[in-house]
């Protein structure tokens, strides 16, 4: 008799990504039973998860050093990327984007990559910093660097937070072309596993963010948030204050997820505001999807891309880094789900955008639109759903046939 398998998932021990891949861990664990999970991650974002989550019975938390979170082991090797998959092809993209672009990334900053199977859709400014622009021998770039060059000669399938019908058809014909087997198995905020349901996900609101949002009427309210990385790293006082600025001039009642230690850099009687309400954490899956959310400003990292999709809230983006320039393009420009604020973020912008978003016939319509996608995000772990498949053939990848 064939000893049961041990799958080991090993998480990037950076900002939200160990968050992302718990979820895949958790969910394969409920589907395989006989199957014994560990998931290995640095102490402290160890000690996150477990204020957050409850352990199955085959899945267990495994502490790594911090400067030893990788291992060489003989094993087949099953990818999970957790940002944008357009960032990623222009990862795996990034020799012949640097021979196209050259040191013209400045002069040629708008022009679409119409010449890049997949990318035709995005302008160069849009590509993350070290692909034509910015420092490209960066410890961050670097490792991208050696990513795409590993996944597509080494490992046996990728696994992306998406779901079959949401990306742009040349796009994932791309990335079909560069890698092994590619499976959407998201969202990721809706993988199967037992408790996952609203009663599990809305028991958790210590800052009675629901209960605020349940006295307003439908979407009437404006939901921000940058992220805890994004604000600390690459938000600073001044675009902090002019969206401050720009919510209140704006008129829409609304709901700031903020970390604390940004608050003192607010306009003096901001938090007093009546119409407002600025809470350290919220629980955003949740929040999105309450009906009287009606906008969704964010620094359009994926994650938060998806949960605005799938709770069909459009957006407005200001994105920072990495992935997320393309991520706001793809919202703004391929779907038509919502707007981008440009650098540098400003009241007026924000003031402007909100009420659009919210009451303006553009964003009427936005909303329309994306309700057929909120459905399809909804359907994809039914039993038919083409998610729900995927992670079938996760399961059998990762495990073998049980």
């Amino acid at each position: 008799m064939a000893a049961a398998p041990h799958v080991v998932v090993v998480a990037f021990p950076f900002a939200s990504h160990a968050v992302k891949l718990f979820r895949i861990a958790r969910a394969l664990a409920a589907a395989a039973p006989a199957a014994t999970f560990s998931f290995l991650c640095t102490a402290a974002q160890l000690q996150e998860q477990q204020k957050k989550s409850t352990l199955l019975g085959n899945l267990r938390f495994v502490e790594v050093p911090d400067a030893k979170a990788a291992a060489e082991v003989e094993a087949p090797w099953v990818a999970g990327w957790t940002g944008g998959p357009s960032a990623l092809l222009a990862h795996l993209r990034a020799d012949a984007l640097r021979d196209d672009v050259g040191d013209k990334a400045a002069s040629r900053a708008d022009e679409l990559l119409t010449s890049h199977p997949g990318l035709g859709s995005y302008r160069v400014r849009a590509l993350p910093n070290g692909i034509v622009s910015g420092d490209m021998n960066s410890p961050i770039v670097s490792l991208f660097r050696r990513i795409a060059e590993h996944l597509p000669r080494a490992a046996t399938a990728v696994a992306f937070n998406t779901f079959p019908g949401l990306l742009p058809d040349d796009l994932t014909a791309a990335l079909a072309a560069e890698l092994p087997e590619c499976l959407p198995v998201g969202p990721f905020h809706l993988l199967p596993f037992p408790g996952n349901d609203d009663t599990v996900e809305t028991s958790v609101d210590p800052h009675g963010c629901l209960d605020w949002l349940d006295r307003h009427p439908a979407r009437a309210v404006a939901y921000a948030s940058f992220g805890t990385v994004v604000t600390a790293v690459a938000g600073n006082p001044e675009e902090l204050r002019e969206l401050a600025a720009g919510l209140e001039s704006s008129g829409a009642p609304f709901l700031w997820s903020l970390p604390k230690e940004s608050w003192p850099q607010l306009p003096p009687g901001f938090l007093d505001l009546e119409r407002g309400k600025v809470v350290p954490w919220a629980p955003q899956a949740a929040v999105l999807r309450h009906a009287s959310v009606g906008a969704f400003v964010t620094h359009a990292g994926w994650a938060s891309v998806l949960e605005g999709v799938s709770a069909g809230v459009p957006m407005a983006c200001r994105p920072f880094f990495t992935d997320q320039k393309m991520n706001a393009q793809l919202v703004a420009r391929v779907w038509c789900f919502g707007t981008v604020l440009e650098e540098p973020m400003t009241r007026e912008a924000v003031a402007e955008a909100v009420p659009s978003l919210l009451a303006g016939d553009q964003g009427i319509r936005m909303w329309e639109k994306m309700q057929q996608m909120s459905g399809m995000a909804a359907n994809a772990f039914a039993p038919d759903g083409g998610s729900r498949k995927n992670l079938d053939k996760l399961v059998k990848l990762v495990c073998g046939e049980l």
